[in-house]
């Protein structure tokens, strides 16, 4: 028969698991330091929920824009990241010593545009990722957009960006230049057209409407050339 000490014993080990099993409260990040239109945020295990301007992002958290919206979101370390209209970015990873200026960023651009300007974390442990590259920063203001198709384009607008495709080479993206990552995992670098790097908070066309676009402009230039031959 068990003794009484031991039921204590394991009531106690127990207890402590319990403790142990509660969820902490996630810890900011940063906040939304502006909202253009509307937003939305979704916390680890949490329903997607508006997010509004001062509100506290956490790891992990998905961000949202609508069409025509935006959001300005400053991180601990002073960096700004701007998610443009109808945009998603999800903040991986957060860890930040401000003695040392020592940590670790990840972020995971969805389908759309945004700005990185960075903060005062040493700029190795930074990184930006979409579905087929990843980003690494040096001291740097990127513009960013993601296509539906996956396109990545990378305009450096400050600094250096180094660029690596899944399963390639890295390649180093200069001060005013573009680099266009495909899927097939080529990188191509060009001088940037202006406005390289251009504030995606300003209300503009969303990445889903850049096929339209093409597409009204391939039939123009159609229309243009028969009208000329018919005349």
């Amino acid at each position: 028969m068990a003794r009484k000490s031991d039921w204590i014993g394991a009531t106690i080990i127990l207890a402590g698991a319990g403790l142990l099993a509660l969820p902490a409260q996630a810890q900011s990040i940063g906040q939304a330091e502006q909202i253009m239109l509307y937003a939305y945020g979704t916390k680890p295990n949490q329903a997607r929920q508006p997010l509004f301007q001062f509100e506290q992002v956490v790891a992990n958290e998905v961000i949202e824009t609508v069409e025509r919206g935006g959001a300005l979101i400053r991180l601990r370390d002073e960096t700004e990241f701007t998610v443009g209209p109808a945009s998603t970015v999800t903040l991986d990873q957060f860890v930040y010593d401000p003695a040392s200026s020592a940590g670790n960023m990840a972020i995971k651009l969805g389908v759309g545009t945004f700005r990185y300007v960075s903060g005062r974390m040493a700029k190795d442990g930074v990184r930006i990722r979409s579905d087929i590259a990843t980003i690494g920063v040096r001291g740097t203001t990127l513009g960013l957009s993601v296509a539906p198709s996956l396109i990545t384009v990378i305009a450096v607008v400050v600094g250096q960006a180094a660029v690596t495709p899944n399963g390639g080479q890295t390649v180093v993206v200069n001060e005013g230049q573009t680099a266009t990552v495909s899927p097939d995992g080529s990188v191509a670098v060009a001088a940037s057209s202006a406005p390289a790097g251009a504030d995606p908070m300003q209300p503009g066309p969303s990445p889903s409407d850049a096929g339209q676009s093409e597409s009204q402009s391939s039939s123009s230039s159609s229309s243009s050339s028969s009208s000329s031959s018919g005349g």
